[in-house]
């Protein structure tokens, strides 16, 4: 079985050789030798020297082919080129930099796409991608929306689309790729889709990621560009089943005005409209309660610590004695001038009531013992 990698570069040069011969490396330890293989760097308009390293690697191995874009189309345009292109059975759709444990994961990947109805399997790693702690929190939020937008819009039961390592049966992928109308970084959710509307199964392997890469090729006016041509695939190009006994449209009575609210209701517009308001309050407010949060829970951090160091205080000074031989200076006994008898008032006064000196006492030097 010959197996094809397609690896969409854009600005690489520093990691392109490293992941070839990493590759290499990993694939030919699985037994694959060179006539079963193939690898298709396809380059987009990059600004260092990433063409010239894969023309190298072309010249240097039988088994590299580069595709040069014109211009730069996007991540969704090399690779469906790439893709087309490939010869292979499987199709293992990679990014140049990605960084997780090839070595660990791939074999896993080529056990889960043996299955029968299996037309690919995508290594996820959600989980990772959202937590704020790992990843910045415009990137975290990014990748949740993604999220909601495929559950919300497509219906996909899938955890992770957009991480950049896909195992593909060749013969499923070439039967939907050209309905692919997305250029950009959102085309994996298209291609996805049009995957599962075929009937086919897409397998999960999870994976950890552990240091994210803050480099990004995606500007402002792509991610624009993308969510049109996905929404426009999602509400106008998408396939859509109609049952005509359900379809009361053409009725004026009130019955069918309610059921055509409840019809839009459900409807992908309404889903979208809500998506996009959702977007709008993320956007807007997420600094802000992102802020907000941090100074709650650090003015409750404070709070906790300030009241555990009083009670901690008040059991000290309950539970700690300092005895020193004075009467006054136990904890029995109150301080001075609370609680007891003041000096000069309800005390026998000097002089009456008592023994006066010298009388009732032992006189010196009697009845004691004798000095020596």
């Amino acid at each position: 079985m010959m197996l094809s990698i397609v690896i969409p570069c854009y600005n690489e040069e520093k990691v392109i050789d490293k992941t070839f011969l990493l590759l290499v490396n990993i694939l030919i330890s699985y037994g694959y030798k060179s006539e079963d293989l193939e690898f298709l760097f396809v380059i987009e308009k990059s600004k260092d020297n990433t063409l010239q390293k894969a023309l190298k690697l072309q010249e240097d191995f039988s088994f590299v082919k580069v595709l040069e874009n014109d211009n730069k189309y996007g991540k969704g345009y090399s690779v469906k080129r790439g893709i087309l292109a490939a010869k292979g059975d499987y199709i293992l759709v990679l990014d140049a930099d990605l960084p997780i444990d090839l070595e660990k994961y791939l074999k896993i990947m080529f056990e889960l796409i043996k299955g029968p109805n299996s037309a690919a399997v995508y290594a996820t790693a959600i989980w990772d991608k959202i937590d704020f702690k790992k990843r910045n929190f415009i990137r975290s939020i990014t990748s949740l929306g993604l999220l909601i937008l495929r559950r919300l819009v497509l219906n996909q039961d899938i955890s992770d689309s957009q991480l950049g390592c896909k195992l593909y049966k060749a013969k499923a992928v070439k039967k939907v790729i050209n309905e692919v109308n997305i250029n950009g970084f959102l085309y994996e959710i298209v291609l996805t889709d049009l995957l599962f509307r075929e009937g086919y199964d897409i397998e999960e392997c999870a994976v950890r990621i552990d240091i994210f890469s803050d480099k990004s090729s995606v500007r402002v006016v792509d991610i624009f560009s993308s969510l049109f041509q996905f929404f426009n695939y999602a509400l106008k190009k998408r396939k859509k089943v109609f049952n005509p006994d359900n379809d009361l449209d053409s009725r004026d009575s009130l019955e069918s005005k309610v059921f055509s609210f409840r019809k839009f209701t459900a409807s992908k517009t309404y889903k979208f409209f809500n998506l996009i308001i959702l977007c709008i309050i993320l956007g807007l407010f997420a600094p802000f309660l992102q802020d907000r949060v941090m100074a709650v829970r650090e003015s409750y951090t404070t709070t906790i610590v300030e009241k555990q160091n009083s009670t901690f205080k008040q059991d000290t000074a309950k539970n700690v004695i300092t005895y020193s031989g004075s009467s006054s200076s136990h904890p029995n006994n109150p301080p001075p001038g609370h609680g007891g008898i003041p000096p000069g008032h309800g005390g026998t006064p000097p002089g009456h009531g008592g023994t006066p000196p010298g009388h009732g006492g032992t006189p010196p030097g009697h009845g004691g013992t004798p000095p020596g």
